[in-house]
């Protein structure tokens, strides 16, 4: 069965998702960066810092229920899990319900990815994540980095994947 991806390109329409997440917040949240309040300050403040950038965050829905959100915010055709140099250091971390479903998201991610013509930057994720040593999996020729157990930089750059 494949995942539904809804996309919040507005911080307008982000309070249409406040009561799912949240409740994916309350039950499967480990930082308070994975929070709705959190995110929305966050994007509030990066949005006004880096001009030219927008919201893009990507939410996997199973049938109603959503199962796992990644915050990004956009800048062109490239989409960033955090914007290189923001004064902050802080950054909105993935939040997933369960891990079985990491494989299937990944999958659709990267369909989704192709499709519409994407380049995605992930900064500042552990290098044992699941999302990593999947991306990695199904991206074996793209860029990775690390510096101790922390993966700093992942490229998935569609002009390498195509």
């Amino acid at each position: 069965m494949s995942l539904n991806i809804r996309i919040i390109r507005s911080l307008s329409d982000l309070d249409k998702y406040r009561k799912d997440w949240n409740r994916l917040y309350d039950k499967y949240g480990i930082s308070v960066s994975q929070s709705f309040d959190f995110t929305l300050s966050a994007f509030r403040y990066n949005l006004k810092q880096n001009s030219g950038t927008s919201t893009f965050i990507v939410l996997f829905y199973e049938k109603n229920d959503l199962i796992c959100i990644f915050p990004f915010i956009k800048r062109k055709n490239n989409i960033h899990k955090s914007i290189e140099g923001s004064p902050d250091g802080d950054d909105c971390e993935f939040l997933l319900s369960s891990d079985q479903y990491v494989i299937r998201i990944v999958k659709s991610f990267r369909k989704f990815i192709i499709k519409e013509s994407l380049n995605v930057y992930i900064n500042n994720i552990e290098s044992s994540s699941l999302f990593v040593k999947y991306f990695e999996y199904n991206h074996k020729n793209l860029f990775f980095s690390y510096i101790n157990s922390e993966k700093i930089k992942i490229s998935l750059d569609n002009k390498q994947n195509n």
